[in-house]
């Protein structure tokens, strides 16, 4: 049969002596394979083979890999040093600071975009966070050292900056979004349903409005504007915790 020149596949057999040409396959994407290799030939369960491989072959090239080069080299590196017993060298412990920074940190971070940066929530971090500073730089409470001079020893990134941060910047994002859902939720007013009794809870914009007001989307739209306004709001975090 004639077929387009896209929608024409070959089947080379291990040795490249035999070629057979496909008749035809059905997908939305002529890219989705580049090769398609076959365990076993049926006339029968052909067809039922080949759709498994498909399947497979696009799940595993959507895989994106756990760790990244550079996280595996500082993690490989950390096992050496404490194998070797080198946990009490300047270099140790500077490697140890570049891992919280690379893994630990974004682990404590994931989805921060999306919090109600409530006081609760946020102390419970600086709690986290501070444990770790001590044992990076080896004190205990018992040596009742201050928190500027434990975040001096340890110099690893604060913790709400960051999530004030990333929480900004995720606002820019969906306010300059044509067509999100996401968006579509912070605009959607529930105007059959009324409020309950009592003082209503911190939602996601609120601490956002206090910056850029109550038209923050129009303010997000220009870049400049919106990135300047990023120090603002990251002071206002930080005031709340006092």
């Amino acid at each position: 049969m004639d077929m387009a020149t896209e929608r024409k596949w070959t089947w080379l057999s291990p040795g490249g002596r035999t070629k057979n040409e496909i008749d035809y396959i059905f997908g939305t994407n002529k890219f989705i394979v580049q090769d398609v290799t076959l365990d076993e030939f049926s006339e029968t369960l052909n067809r039922v083979v080949l759709e498994t491989s498909l399947k497979v072959a696009k799940k595993c090239k959507g895989r994106r890999d756990k760790f990244t080069q550079e996280t595996q080299i500082l993690l490989q590196q950390r096992r050496d040093m404490i194998t070797k017993g080198s946990k009490n060298t300047q270099k140790f412990k500077e490697l140890c600071k570049t891992t919280r920074e690379h893994c630990i940190l974004p682990v404590l971070t994931y989805g921060a975009e999306t919090w109600v940066t409530t006081k609760a929530i946020l102390q419970k971090l600086i709690v986290t966070q501070r444990a770790m500073e001590r044992k990076l730089v080896g004190v205990s409470l018992r040596d009742r050292m201050t928190n500027k001079w434990l975040r001096k020893e340890s110099k690893v990134s604060d913790i709400v900056k960051r999530i004030a941060n990333l929480k900004w910047q995720w606002a820019g994002h969906i306010a300059r979004k044509s067509d999100s859902w996401c968006k579509d939720l912070l605009e959607w007013r529930p105007w059959e349903h009324k409020r309950p009794v009592g003082r209503p809870q911190m939602r996601w914009k609120d601490d956002i409005r206090k910056v850029a007001g109550q038209n923050w989307m129009l303010v997000a739209q220009d870049r400049a504007r919106w990135k300047g306004l990023k120090e603002a709001y990251t002071k206002l975090v930080e005031d709340g915790l006092r």
